[in-house]
């Protein structure tokens, strides 16, 4: 299965094909993260700014909250 990551070059900040508080973003980013889980994959590239994005099975893998906010964190913490 070929994944938007194999296609799409890294995005940067200033490309505006993405604006990264759209609900559009979100549901990418949702989709990215559930086919790199699906593949086992512990990480993915955010499509916005290129930056690798750790998975939920990553941070399970760890088996600690490191507490920095991480977008897909498998301990619930959110960064206040």
């Amino acid at each position: 299965m070929i994944s938007m990551l194999d296609v799409l070059p890294p995005k940067t900040h200033s490309d505006a094909a993405y604006d990264v508080h759209s609900d559009n973003y979100r549901a990418l980013v949702t989709r990215l993260h559930a086919e790199a889980c699906m593949r086992g994959d512990t990480h993915y590239r955010d499509p916005a700014t290129g930056y690798i994005v750790f998975t939920r099975l990553k941070h399970e893998m760890r088996g600690y909250c490191c507490k920095s906010g991480c977008r897909h964190c498998a301990y619930g913490y959110k960064k206040a």
